[in-house]
Parts: structure tokens; C-alpha cells; sequence
């Protein structure tokens, strides 16, 4: 029964350009996992989160992902990705910043908020829409 209904739900619903949209991003993950782990091997880094990612990427690649900064760190679990244009390579590097104590993401905007000195502004305004809900 399931793989009956899996099978109907993939040829009513399937989006095809999604699917392989969604392949090649996690193909690029475990690239970056594999970059990552070589680095901490290396004592470069400790955790990921440590980390900025810098992607090359060339032609329908860097057009597909440039913009999509902010999704990518999410996926790859690092505090910042930046793309450019070029010869594939990835490059890992110390995030700029400090560590936020509420997400532990790195980022320049920790302590930008004088009543939440020690974490990022992402953090401060989510911490101030949830005070504003209750």
C-alpha cells in the first residue's frame, strides 16, 4: 500500500526541476561536510559553526544558488556562505564576529543591541517579537 500511494503521490506531485534542484544542493553538502571535517581533522576549526563557507561555482551553478546565502548556512551548519563567481572550490574560513550565546552562530551584529549585549541581531528581534505575542 505504501509504495502504491508513494508512486501515485510522486506522478501527481512530483516537480522534477525541484527534485534535481534539491539533489545537486545536497550533493554540494556532502562536499562541504567532507571540506569541513578535513579542516577539523587539521585543527583548523572546531565546531562548524565556527566556520564562513566561500563557494565557487560557475555557469547554472552560481546562478541557481547566488542569492541563497542564507538557506545554505542552514543546510551546510555554518554561520555564514558566501558564493562566487569561478573554478569550482570550496573554501572554509573563520566566521567574522563573535559567538552569539543564543544560536551560536558567528556574526558582526552581536552586541549591536545594548540590551541583549551578547547576542546577534537575528536573535534580538526574534526575542523581542516573542515578548510582543504574549
Amino acid at each position: 500500500f505504501v509504495s502504491e500511494f508513494s508512486e501515485e503521490f510522486n506522478k501527481t506531485f512530483s516537480d522534477r526541476q525541484l527534485v534535481d534542484e534539491w539533489s545537486k544542493i545536497f550533493a554540494l553538502r556532502n562536499k562541504v561536510l567532507k571540506k569541513l571535517e578535513e579542516e577539523r581533522e587539521k585543527g583548523g576549526i572546531g565546531s562548524s559553526l565556527e566556520t564562513e563557507v566561500r563557494l565557487k561555482l560557475k555557469g547554472g551553478d552560481f546562478e541557481s544558488l547566488r542569492g541563497r546565502e542564507e538557506i545554505l548556512k542552514e543546510i551546510f551548519i555554518t554561520s555564514a556562505v558566501s558564493i562566487e563567481e569561478g573554478d569550482f572550490e570550496i573554501i572554509i574560513g573563520k566566521a567574522k564576529g563573535s559567538k552569539c550565546m543564543r544560536c551560536w552562530n558567528w556574526s558582526e551584529t552581536v552586541g549591536m543591541d545594548k540590551n541583549n549585549p551578547q547576542i546577534c541581531s537575528k536573535c534580538s528581534a526574534a526575542l523581542k517579537e516573542g515578548s510582543n505575542e504574549a
